[in-house]
């Protein structure tokens, strides 16, 4: 890694497009970009947002509008001829940590390890060893109670209810009023209007006006019947969840966190008492022009809105919670020294053992999480953590590398104890088509 280094000057989306262009054949050859992330602008919270509406089909750096092209960007560039070195930091498609350091026309930048510091600290703590026993937990205990069947229509109540409704209701129509329009949309109307948007999501027509058409090949006579099109057209225009005086600054996504909250609570309410979760992040697909887009190399949905999700084995979402960059909470409160990775799953498991105070879980997640600090947090609070590890998050492991446990036949595997005060952790690697490191 010595011929990597820093520069520490961040440089906008609209420098970083000047010091492309500006690149001849044999730069351009040699800095090979690996990520490339828009972050959000500082304006990303004012009331004019129409003109980040683009066409959703069309995704172009020249569509990109001046609070975008201001905004400060992260890339990460790689030497070509150090490659070998760095298909070691990128051997995972979970790799896409964003960098805060930008390279310049001839400066490269190295993958940085986001928790990799703070495990090579944490790991003086542990002492390592092939002969312990393993830390034990309380079994899990599925609380007995009546289960009941309900209808689609039922289920969908659950978590878009009155409330949830009333207040679509309510911020909608005081937004028409705010624009001089008639504030007369009733609950009814909303329920209508999100049924055509979740029909329309399995029923797709290349234009929204085609549902109402009389042509036998595109009419939907659901949509049409239920609700008209300038009445759909006019609550659209107008849909609101929360008062545009009353925004907080700080939260990129403060327009929607109304609608987040509630969602979330009745996530939580509803949920199925289960004993295993799992931590991911999920890609919300989008292609138009928004401050807090992303872009994910490897990803099946490379570009839109990044959420992280806790979820059941089965899929249903517990929580969610949309990335917007250093102001995610999980960045601002007591989790912001582990890292962010670490930062999301604590913040689940907080929101979690709240909900079910007297239950015991299991969390799984992948290496973009796993640190051996974070393990240690889960086991005091009495939570169990398996997730795959990157090899220097491992610290003074005494298992083999990487390098050379591949050397060994197809199945070999090397295990050890990392004792700590408070927690025993259970590091297990071996080899498959590649090598995997569990933790």
């Amino acid at each position: 890694m010595d011929n990597w280094s820093y520069w520490h000057k961040p440089l906008s989306l609209h420098d970083l497009l000047l010091e492309v262009e500006n690149l001849d054949v044999d730069e351009a050859d040699n800095h090979t970009p690996v990520d490339i992330v828009l972050l959000p602008p500082e304006t990303a919270n004012e009331d004019h947002t129409d003109e980040d509406s683009g066409d959703e089909e069309s995704v172009q750096i020249s569509n990109l509008p001046g609070s975008q092209l201001r905004a400060p960007v992260e890339i990460m560039c790689r030497d070509t001829g150090t490659s070998e070195t760095v298909a070691t930091d990128l051997n995972s498609d979970d790799d896409d940590v964003p960098l805060s350091i930008l390279c310049g026309r001839s400066t490269y930048i190295a993958p940085r390890e986001e928790s990799s510091s703070e495990s090579a600290t944490t790991a003086k703590n542990f002492v390592w060893n092939q002969n312990a026993t393993l830390h034990t937990f309380q079994h899990f205990i599925k609380p007995i109670g009546p289960e009941h069947s309900n209808t689609p229509l039922e289920l969908f109540q659950l978590f878009f209810d009155k409330e949830v409704m009333n207040l679509l209701c309510f911020h909608t129509n005081n937004y028409a009023k705010y624009n001089n329009s008639p504030g007369d949309i009733t609950v009814d109307e909303i329920y209508c209007f999100v049924g055509a948007l979740i029909l329309s999501g399995y029923v797709r027509l290349p234009k929204r006006f085609m549902y109402w058409e009389t042509a036998d090949d595109c009419h939907n006579n659901l949509i049409a019947t239920a609700i008209s099109r300038d009445r759909f057209t006019y609550i659209m225009k107008n849909l609101h969840c929360c008062d545009n005086n009353f925004l907080n600054a700080s939260d990129k996504f403060a327009k929607v966190r109304p609608l987040f909250n509630s969602l979330n609570e009745r996530f939580l309410e509803f949920c199925p008492s289960e004993e295993t979760y799992c931590v991911d992040e999920a890609m919300i697909p989008y292609y138009g022009r928004h401050p807090t887009k992303q872009f994910i190399r490897g990803k099946p949905i490379r570009w839109g809105y990044k959420f992280w999700v806790g979820a059941t084995r089965l899929g249903y979402v517990t929580w969610f919670e949309p990335y917007q960059g250093a102001l995610s909470e999980h960045n601002v409160n007591s989790y912001k020294g582990l890292g962010l990775g670490p930062g999301v799953v604590l913040r689940f498991t907080d929101v979690i053992q709240k909900s079910k105070p007297l239950m015991t879980f299991h969390l799984y997640f992948d290496n973009f999480f796993t640190t051996l600090s974070l393990l240690d947090i889960l086991s005091q609070r009495g939570i169990r953590g398996t997730g795959t590890v990157r090899e220097n998050r491992l610290g003074v492991c005494p298992i083999s590398s990487s390098n050379n446990l591949k050397k060994g036949p197809r199945g070999k595997f090397e295990f050890a104890y990392a004792t700590s005060p408070t927690s025993t952790l259970f590091v297990c690697k071996w080899n498959d088509n590649n090598v995997v490191s569990v933790q």
